[in-house]
């Protein structure tokens, strides 16, 4: 006797891999941190990288997930034509172009962010970072192509992109312990992390330089349509948020950057290995369901809120440990681990609400309903913006509660629009038994 029929084993399988992949690749990246803690802690050396490298991070996220939502389905609809690699190659060398567009954009902006301060930093952080900026720009356009072979992958069902996406940190990590305390080595390493990553992609789908040779300068394979501008105007939106937050807390006091990306990252694990307990046991739901909102679906959805605010709890009472027992050594001082895990408590309030909101905005991503993705996001931001505008001096707990503002209100709307259309679909079922 089997709990589950083809389709759904074959969904529970893939959700299983996925889960592997990506929390090996959470592992690696969370390595990073705690070598960074063992041999950095908070000094300047810490600060420095993390302020060029989660710029440059934030940035590579809006692209990757750009990326993943709208050539996906394009790849997928396109395998009953028969040139697909003309297609591929076509993708391949548009968003080359989008690569090296940004890759300018990103070095204009920290250029004129150094020069004319419009980074209130420090002088030391400012000395420290301006050395390396432009070694992560220059492996913009590589990485942007690594996302764009990543997608291929996902449209096969291939998720094995998801762990090489690791690869970066995994030479970071190297680096660190080959050479310490050297700018230069460090962003060179990231930038040989990405190279690397893109030449083992290149075992799956050869990369296209023939074609981007005899087709670089021809203008008329740049098309975009409406759809990838909808989705990139969203992310970028979903990652303002996280984007001010860097920004903010690079203007406190000397060591408030090193300890709140410490705390983000133990929060980043946390989050992504609920997300995918919750949705795997969502799975056979979906499959039921067919993309229709109704009671059963807000059931789950209240399970999953209820089963984040248990883990939120648990790990909000051991918020001390837990940061004790992964950063409290090497470099990393008690002060270190008093602000962190201050900083992680008030981060762990918000995992019950990220979870409804990533499930919601996955689901109406699937729809193609990009106006409710909108209407969630730009609550976020706007709410959370109004909380940090009200605060005369915001200190670095004010950075996360400002989002928890900006999350409550979006899981209320999200509950409003659920309830609204599971009362529609109901009052459609009745029409039609008639």
């Amino acid at each position: 006797m089997t709990f589950f029929n083809n389709a759904q084993q074959k969904f529970f399988k893939l959700g299983l891999i996925v889960s592997l992949f990506v929390f090996l690749g959470k592992l690696i990246s969370f390595g990073r941190e705690l070598s960074f803690s063992y041999f950095y802690g908070s000094s300047i050396y810490a600060e420095s990288f993390f302020f060029n490298f989660n710029i440059m991070n934030l940035l590579a996220g809006i692209f990757l997930n750009t990326i993943i939502f709208y050539l996906v389905p394009q790849f997928k609809k396109k395998k009953i034509i028969v040139n697909l690699e003309n297609f591929e190659n076509e993708q391949i060398l548009l968003f080359f172009y989008i690569g090296i567009f940004f890759q300018i954009l990103l070095a204009m902006v920290f250029f004129l962010g150094f020069n004319l301060d419009l980074f209130v930093i420090s002088n030391e952080l400012k000395q420290s970072a301006q050395k390396s900026y432009l070694i992560f720009c220059l492996g913009f356009p590589i990485l942007i192509m690594t996302f764009v072979f990543t997608s291929m992958l996902t449209a096969k069902n291939n998720h094995i992109g998801l762990f090489y996406e690791s690869i970066p940190s995994l030479i970071i990590i190297i680096s660190i312990f080959l050479i310490s305390y050297n700018d230069y080595m460090l962003s060179s390493a990231f930038i040989f992390g990405i190279i690397i990553q893109l030449i083992i992609l290149n075992f799956y789908r050869n990369f296209p330089l023939s074609f981007l040779k005899n087709n670089f300068l021809n203008l008329k394979n740049f098309k975009l349509n409406n759809i990838f501008l909808q989705i990139f105007l969203v992310q970028i939106i979903f990652a303002l948020p996280n984007i001010i937050d860097h920004f903010l807390v690079s203007s406190l006091e000397q060591r408030s950057l090193a300890h709140f990306t410490y705390a983000n990252k133990i929060y980043s694990i946390v989050y992504s290995i609920i997300f995918l307990i919750v949705s795997r046991t969502l799975i056979t739901f979906f499959i039921d369901t067919q993309k229709v909102i109704n009671k059963k679906f807000i059931g789950y959805i209240l399970f999953s809120l209820c089963l984040g605010i248990l883990f939120s709890l648990f790990l909000s009472y051991n918020s001390n440990t837990i940061t004790a027992l992964l950063f409290y050594r090497g470099s990393f001082t008690l002060f270190d681990l008093q602000e962190v895990s201050m900083i992680f408590k008030f981060f762990t309030y918000l995992i019950p609400f990220y979870l409804i909101i990533v499930i919601i905005l996955t689901f109406f991503y699937g729809q193609q309903r990009l106006k409710v993705i909108f209407t969630i996001c730009l609550i976020t931001l706007i709410s959370k913006s109004i909380h940090l505008i009200s605060i005369k001096d915001i200190r670095i707990i004010d950075l996360p509660l400002s989002t928890l503002s900006g999350f409550l209100l979006s899981t209320t709307y999200i509950f409003f629009v659920l309830f609204k259309e599971t009362n529609s679909n109901e009052l459609l079922k009745k029409e039609i038994d008639k």
